[in-house]
């Protein structure tokens, strides 16, 4: 007997099991063979799980059985964002927002800052002098946030690199950074999801303003003069 298993979307089809090389050799009547599959689910939408069975019968003919499993896949959670600036900081608010039936633990909430931009998590009991600038800004602690519809909000504050600022101010890019969110239910089922890159107040390009200050009383056609 040889077993199949594969997941189609719409986009592509992913094999998960095939046991042609190494076949079941036999299952008795009213037997079973049970097999483990795992899949990262990465796209939202109609899935459809296809497990098939390649077997003889006790007569020697060749038989084939597919069976169909459809679901759904929808976002367990959600993020929005809100971005504030005052003077030289930009402050970077996420709201995350859980859509499952199952309680979600935050294991990791990370800000990957863009490149020429630092980045500090907030937190209500912090200290202003035990705040710390840092590369990857994660919050440690496991965080709950209730099924059907719990929020936690996350506050980061971003400043950029004093040597780079001004060269990102005439380059007049905006990309601030994206979130990498991990966590687990209840029973343990591990998730994961990556942001896209969040952007910020698009950076403006000032205008370059000439103006003369002095000329030479004399000046030569088509030559250089101070």
């Amino acid at each position: 007997m040889c077993l199949i298993a594969e997941i189609q979307t719409e986009r592509q089809r992913v094999m998960l099991l095939d046991t042609s090389k190494s076949p079941v050799e036999t299952i008795r009547a009213g037997g079973r063979y049970d097999f483990i599959v795992e899949h990262d689910v990465k796209e939202l939408g109609a899935h459809t799980l296809v497990c098939t069975a390649l077997y003889s019968d006790g007569e020697g003919d060749r038989k084939y059985l597919p069976q169909f499993f459809k679901f759904i896949v929808a976002n367990p959670l959600s993020v929005r964002t809100k971005v504030r600036v005052f003077k030289d900081l930009t402050f970077l608010e996420a709201c995350i927002e859980n859509h499952t039936k199952s309680n979600l633990f935050m294991d990791q909430v990370e800000f990957q800052p863009a490149q020429h931009w630092s980045a500090t998590l907030l937190t209500a009991d912090m200290h202003p002098m035990q705040k710390k600038n840092i590369s990857n800004t994660e919050y440690k602690q496991p965080v709950l946030i209730k099924s059907g519809g719990g929020i936690y909000n996350f506050l980061y504050q971003l400043k950029l690199s004093t040597q780079e600022s001004t060269q990102l101010k005439v380059e007049g890019s905006n990309i601030l950074g994206k979130l990498q969110i991990t966590w687990r239910t209840n029973l343990g089922e591990p998730g994961r999801l990556q942001t896209q890159q969040i952007l910020g107040s698009p950076v403006a390009r000032k205008e370059i303003d000439l103006q003369v200050v002095k000329i030479p009383q004399a000046i030569i056609l088509h030559k250089p003069f101070e």
